[in-house]
This record gives C-alpha cells, structure tokens and sequence, in this order.
C-alpha cells in the first residue's frame, strides 16, 4: 500500500511539473491569459513537491534519530505480535517479517528484552537468555525472572518516572541498563530494555583517574622538598656548611620530576602512538651502555655483574628497547643488596630473543608481582628507593607492543628473576 502510494505521489508531481512548463511555454507563443493558468498549475506542482519533500525529509530524520534496536520493530502490529507469541494461525500472514525483525535481535551483541503491558515478557535474546543464565523462554512478568532486583527495581522507576539511564554491577562487571518506549500503534505500547557491559571502559576510566591522582601526589612530594629547601635558601637558615646539602637536595628532587614527567610522555607515547622509526641495533652493546651508565652505583654497592649475553641484532624503536633494559637492569642494581650479583643473560631461539636478569635482592611478596607492573605502584609507600614508579609499567608497554611476554619469579630475600621474550620478527598490528 505504502509503495503504491510513492508511485501515485511521484506521479503526481511530475505530471504537475511536466504541465506547467508545456503551458508556460504556449502561453509565450499564444495567449498571455494561459500563463496565469500555466504558473497556477506550478505553483501547486512547487507546492506538492515541496510538502512532501519536507515529509520525506522529517521521516528520515527520525529514522536517524530513533534506536536501531527499536527500528527493528517499527513495522510489527501490536495484533501480529500477540498472535505470534499465542501461535494464534491469524498472525501467519505477517510471522515472516516478526520473525525478521526478532532474528536482527537475536543477533545484536548486547542483551536485549521487549515487554508488553504490565510488564509481561513478549521476547528476549540470547544474549539476555546467558547473561543471567534463563534456561528457557517464558511469557511470563518480567519480576519473575532469574534477574538481579535492581533490574526489576529500575524497571519500576522507569515506569514511574520516566527515567531511562541506569548502572549496574552484576557479576563483578559493569553494565548501562537503558529504557526504551516503542509504541506499534494508538493504543499499545511496549518497553524495549538494553544492556550494554561497559566494563572495560569503566576500567579504563577508573585507571586514567587513579593515574592522574598517583601523578599528582608524585609531583607534589619534590615539589614539597623543593619549596621547603628553597625556603630556608631565601630567609639565611642555612649554615654554610649545610649549604651544598641543600643545592644538592633541590637538584635531587628537581631530577625526579623531570624523570617523572620523561616517563609519564614515555607511557603516553606507547599507549597512543603505535607507529615506531624503527632501526636495527645490536642489543649486546645496548646492555654494556646501560651499565657504563650504572657503573657507579655498581661500584658503591660493590654488586658483581655475570654477563652471558649473544651477539643479536633487533629491528625496533630505540627508546623502547633503551626503557626496556635500562628500566630492567636499573631495578636489578637499585634493589640489590651490597655485595651481591646480578646475572644478565641474551640469548636467542628459533622465533624468539630471549633476555633474563637474575639478582639476590629483596624479593618481592607473591601477592604483589603482578600489581608491580602498574603506574606508580610500590611494595613500600614508604620505601620509595630513587625510582620514579613507572619503570616496570612502562617494561609491560613496550613488551606488549612487541607482541611479547615477561615472567616474573621472585622470593622475599632471595631475589627476582625477571624474564623477557619477544619475537624475532615484529608482528605488524591488525589495520
């Protein structure tokens, strides 16, 4: 019927259109009186055609405008639907298009419910069916079903209030309820729910939260130190022999912010910028940098370096790989006891390179050798060493953007095995 009546208007118009030009134009070569008739007859044609363009217009906005789960019900009746669901043999004539529409449901990812009137169940997807684990389909009252009491809750302020936005915490994730009115006809109207799992955005919200807070209080403690060694600097507090003490202690704490904030762009960098300037190195000598660097501390903590390392050439960033040892080998020296040994080993199989530090220092507890690899987080908040809290996070980055893996082993008092493997090949990300 709908069809028809496109071509009928379609019609309509052109023939309106298609007459007013023949007539302006006879009117150009025979009488001045047809052209009021000829531009009469366009007027209408303009007219008609400019109603039912802002009619077309207003529907397709709509149709952008309204929920996709909704749309798929759009051209079901109310009688149809009930017929449907009864098996009643006088809704044969559209079950095709029912069934269509209940299909494009079914294969919708997030869980989806459509109630009737005094919230009877007319239909619910598989995706509902296993989220709360309903064994079978039933027309029965939606508080009926195997549902958390805050659904039905929801539900009942839906009804109320109108309100149609909701969180839910069930089954340790996170979840938007949201309340759709879908109305067939005059008389009926239905109620479409949907459950979307947001939990890993809300996992990754909480994170950027919890990162901008650790950050701050980071900054806020050389900071401190700064301002109150500057202090005693301006009001004369300082003895002279204390006064290299303190210059020192500013340019300490001045170091760790800018280690800090080096490593935060580092993390960034990571996390938002896959693409890489990628050259090839030969990480043996990478690792005799690195410990030139650490010399030092080496030195002064008389710590004894084993080194079995292969001559092995990588195709990488050179930041990334640096962060990597140095982050690594830095942790192993820095949290090694005097006196001690630190065990570096490279080596390389088939498909992948494989680098290993072994130290005798601390340790570190079961329950935290998987949390250490998280932003700014310490064993000892009040043992802060000369790290900045993000080495191991940034590790983890670089390893996961190579496609890697790290294996920790660690006893309290006896030291930490830290391994790292990555492909021999950089495995390309999926466009």
């Amino acid at each position: 019927m709908k069809k028809r009546y496109e071509k009928l208007r379609n019609k309509i118009i052109s023939i309106g259109l298609f007459l007013a030009i023949v007539f302006s134009i006879l009117s150009l070569i025979f009488d001045f009186k047809i052209t009021i008739f000829a531009n009469l007859i366009l007027l209408i044609g303009v007219f008609c055609y400019l109603i039912f363009a802002s009619f077309k217009e207003k529907n397709s906005k709509k149709l952008v405008k309204s929920n996709k789960l909704v749309n798929s019900l759009e051209n079901l009746k109310s009688k149809d639907i009930r017929y449907f669901n009864q098996g009643n043999n006088e809704g044969k004539t559209n079950e095709k298009n029912i069934s269509l529409a209940f299909q494009m449901l079914e294969k919708i990812h997030n869980a989806v419910a459509v109630l009737e009137k005094d919230n009877l169940v007319m239909f619910f997807n598989n995706a509902f069916k296993n989220l709360f684990k309903i064994e079978k389909f039933e027309k029965i009252k939606f508080e009926k079903l195997n549902i958390p009491i805050k659904l039905i809750e929801f539900l009942a302020k839906y009804n109320k209030s109108k309100t149609n936005n909701f969180r839910l915490i069930y089954d340790e994730k996170n979840y938007v309820i949201v309340f759709h009115e879908l109305k067939l006809d005059f008389l009926n109207s239905y109620t479409v729910i949907t459950i979307n799992d947001v939990t890993l955005e809300t996992t990754i919200s909480n994170l950027k939260k919890d990162f901008i807070s650790y950050a701050s209080h980071e900054l806020k403690s050389p900071l401190t130190l700064i301002k109150g060694n500057a202090e005693l600097l301006k009001h004369g507090m300082v003895e002279d022999e204390e006064y290299k003490k303190v210059v020192s202690n500013i340019s300490k704490q001045t170091d760790l912010m800018s280690n800090i904030i080096e490593d935060m762009l580092m993390l960034s960098r990571l996390e938002n910028f896959k693409e890489s300037q990628d050259v090839e190195m030969n990480l043996k000598e990478k690792i005799n940098e690195i410990l030139e660097l650490m010399r030092p501390l080496i030195i002064k903590k008389n710590i004894s370096i084993i080194t079995n390392c292969e001559n092995i050439k990588y195709n990488a960033d050179p930041m990334d790989i640096m962060k990597l040892l140095k982050n690594i080998i830095e942790n192993a020296v820095i949290y090694s006891k005097n006196n001690s040994k630190i065990e570096i080993n490279l080596l390389r199989t088939n498909k992948m390179i494989i680098f290993i530090v072994k130290d005798n220092g601390i340790g570190i507890p079961l329950e935290h050798q998987e949390r250490i690899f998280e932003r700014f987080y310490r064993i000892n908040s009040n043992n802060k060493k000369e790290g900045t809290g993000l080495g191991l996070a940034i590790v983890k980055h670089v390893v996961q953007k190579y496609k890697g893996k790290y294996i920790i082993k660690s006893k309290p008092n006896y030291g930490t095995t830290l391994q790292i493997e990555l492909p021999t090949k950089k495995i390309k990300e999926n466009p």
